[in-house]
């Protein structure tokens, strides 16, 4: 029984999909600029290639990372309701291992709740969910609070 819904942190992001989106088509686009021109190999002695290739690299892992940041990042929710809390978490920085899963806890489970940025971090005697909350986070940190103690 989850009882009515208080505050959900559900997004659709599309702004800032588009942005990094756009962003990393461009980045994408001058990376295979400096790839494909000749004239970088040919005037380059040993510093300058590691220099070039650490530069192309950057043009093609830093948007790739963003892109799976926000995509992935944007299906992570939290919805707190009158009797337990539900969500998806997100790729967590602290525990890359942890698989994205969806969760459902009441409020006896949860040992503590915390804010990092635009993350909400639930703490059970179990378990650890970092949920990506684009938006209501303070809102339903504060609700989750209230209903823990």
């Amino acid at each position: 029984m989850q009882g009515r819904l208080i505050v959900s942190t559900k997004s659709s992001s599309t702004g800032r999909k588009s942005i990094i989106l756009i962003a990393s088509i461009i980045s994408y686009i001058f990376g295979i600029v400096c790839l494909v021109t000749p004239e970088a190999f040919s005037v380059m002695d040993d510093l300058w290639f590691i220099l070039w290739l650490i530069g192309v690299l950057f043009f093609f892992l830093y948007p790739t990372f963003w892109l799976i940041v926000v995509f992935v990042g944007s299906k992570s929710y939290c919805d707190v309701y009158e009797y337990c809390v539900t969500g998806r978490t997100a790729l967590s920085f602290s525990n890359p291992n942890m698989p994205v899963q969806n969760f459902e806890l009441s409020y006896s489970e949860i040992t503590n709740v915390a804010q990092s940025g635009k993350r909400i971090i639930i703490y059970t005697n179990y378990a650890t969910y970092e949920i990506m909350a684009l938006q209501n986070c303070a809102l339903a940190v504060t609700e989750i609070r209230s209903r823990t103690h």
